[in-house]
C-alpha cells in the first residue's frame, strides 16, 4: 500500500512538473509566435499592395458584414493611398475562402492573395493561378470580374466577398451610406404592424440565436412580437432574418436581413415564395425545407425554433 501510494506521488509530482514546464513555454513563445504572424501578415498586406509603405487598421468598424474580416489602410509618405481588406468569400465549395485584396483610391485593384482556401484542384483552386490573379487587377468593381468556368460554387463565393470589398471601399470613399441594420429593422417591423410601439424585451428572452426581441404594441394592447434572428451556419455562413408574430403567434411577416447563401439554393430564403410558405405558420416544424439546400434549410429551422421558443417566454 505505502509502494502504491508512493508511485502515485511521483507521478503527480511529475503531471504537475510537466504541466509547469508547459505553461512557462507557451507563455515564453507565444509572444514570439504572435510576434511572427504579426510579420507575416505585414508581408501578406505589402504584396497586395506593393506601394504602400505601412499600413494602419481602418477605425470604422466593418464586423458586422460577415464578408469582411479587416480593412487597413495602405499609407504611403503618410498618406492614406489606399486601402487592404481581408475579405471572406463564403460558401465556396471547400468551406469559406479567405483573400486579401489591395484598392487603390481610384477604385482599382492593385493586388489580391488567397490566404485560405480548400477548393477543388483544376477548377476552384484556380483562384491561387497567377492568371487568376493578374486578370484581377485593374478591375473597378464586382461585376467587372469573370467566375471561373466550371467552378460555379466557388464563383458565387468569391463573388459575394468581391461585392463586399467594392460596397466597404465605396463607403470608406463616402460615395455609398453604411446600413443601420438597426433603422431596417424598425423600417421592416412597422411596414407590417402600422402605427405600433416596440418594446424591447431581448433580455427576457436571452438566447445566442436572439440577436433582438421584441413586444409589438398599438393603442396599449399587445399585438404580437417581432424577433430579429441569427441561425446556426448555413451554407454560406450565418443567416439573418425578422420574424413578426400576431398575438396568436402565427407569422405575418418575415424578411431576410443578411444572407451569402448560393443563388438557386439556399438564396432561395430570399424569394417571394418562401416568404409565402412562411406565413400563418404557428412552429418552426410546420415551415418546410428548401429542395436541394439540406444546409441552409437546417440553419433555419434551427431559427425559426429559437424564435418560437422566445415567443413562448413572453406570453
Amino acid at each position: 500500500m505505502k509502494e502504491t501510494m508512493k508511485l502515485v506521488t511521483v507521478l503527480l509530482l511529475i503531471t504537475a512538473a510537466a504541466a509547469l514546464v508547459l505553461g512557462i513555454t507557451n507563455e515564453l513563445t507565444y509572444p514570439i509566435i504572435e510576434k511572427n504572424a504579426a510579420i507575416k501578415y505585414q508581408e501578406a498586406l505589402k504584396a497586395v499592395y506593393p506601394g504602400a509603405d505601412s499600413f494602419e487598421k481602418e477605425e470604422q468598424d466593418f464586423s458586422d458584414n460577415p464578408n469582411i474580416a479587416e480593412v487597413q489602410k495602405a499609407i504611403k509618405g503618410g498618406e492614406v493611398v489606399g486601402y487592404v481588406i481581408k475579405a471572406i468569400g463564403t460558401g465556396g465549395y471547400g468551406g469559406n475562402i479567405e483573400f486579401v485584396i489591395g484598392i487603390d483610391k481610384e477604385n482599382k485593384i492593385v493586388g489580391f492573395n488567397v490566404l485560405s482556401a480548400a477548393e477543388t484542384p483544376g477548377f476552384g483552386a484556380k483562384i491561387k493561378d497567377d492568371d487568376y490573379k493578374a486578370n484581377l487587377i485593374g478591375k473597378t468593381s464586382a461585376v467587372e470580374i469573370d467566375g471561373i468556368t466550371g467552378a460555379t460554387i466557388t464563383s458565387g463565393a468569391m463573388q459575394r466577398g468581391y461585392e463586399a470589398v467594392f460596397s466597404t471601399i465605396g463607403i470608406l470613399n463616402g460615395t455609398e451610406e453604411k446600413v443601420d441594420i438597426n433603422v431596417v429593422r424598425e423600417e421592416k417591423i412597422l411596414s407590417v404592424f402600422e402605427g405600433a410601439t416596440l418594446t424591447d424585451k431581448s433580455t427576457d428572452v436571452a438566447s445566442e440565436n436572439i440577436l433582438y426581441a421584441a413586444v409589438v404594441k398599438k393603442n396599449g394592447e399587445v399585438i404580437g412580437s417581432v424577433f430579429h434572428v441569427e441561425t446556426p451556419e448555413g451554407f454560406g455562413g450565418t443567416v439573418e432574418f425578422l420574424l413578426m408574430l400576431n398575438r396568436e403567434g402565427k407569422v405575418v411577416g418575415f424578411e431576410v436581413l443578411n444572407h451569402a447563401e448560393s443563388e438557386g439554393y439556399g438564396a432561395e430564403i430570399t424569394s417571394e415564395n418562401y416568404k409565402k410558405s412562411v406565413m400563418n405558420k404557428v412552429s418552426a416544424e410546420k415551415i418546410e425545407a428548401i429542395s436541394g439546400a439540406t444546409v441552409t434549410s437546417k440553419a433555419m429551422e434551427a431559427g425559426f425554433e429559437a424564435a418560437f421558443e422566445a415567443a413562448s417566454k413572453l406570453k
